[in-house]
């Protein structure tokens, strides 16, 4: 599982991002309880199918946004998530700060 997102690296700087540690956190409290990941990271805040969801929310509402307010991107695949951020623009693609950053990126 990709589960360490505390290192975000961009144009050779290394960002710590606490937020990003705390929702892998979560996914994984949502994984261990409900043998899943969740389909969309809302349902880390809000009860979804999981009969063993909770008891209290696994994230808060502004654990999903990027560090530019955005809401962030989620895959899952099995046993392994992506989370990606799409930089300040929040649009596809870019340079500098207007880049994506991706959990694969790791």
């Amino acid at each position: 599982m990709i589960l360490n997102l505390a290192l975000w690296k961009k144009q050779d700087e290394v960002l710590e991002r606490p937020e990003y540690v705390a929702l892998s956190n979560a996914l994984q409290g949502y994984y261990s309880d409900c043998n899943k990941f969740p389909s969309t990271l809302q349902s880390l805040v809000t009860k979804d199918d999981c009969t063993n969801w909770g008891p209290v929310a696994y994230a808060k509402k502004k654990d999903l946004l990027d560090a530019w307010g955005t809401e962030l991107s989620f895959t899952s695949q099995g046993q392994t998530f992506s989370i990606t951020s799409l930089g300040k623009d929040g649009q596809e693609g870019g340079e500098g700060f207007d880049a994506d950053i991706s959990s694969e990126e790791l």
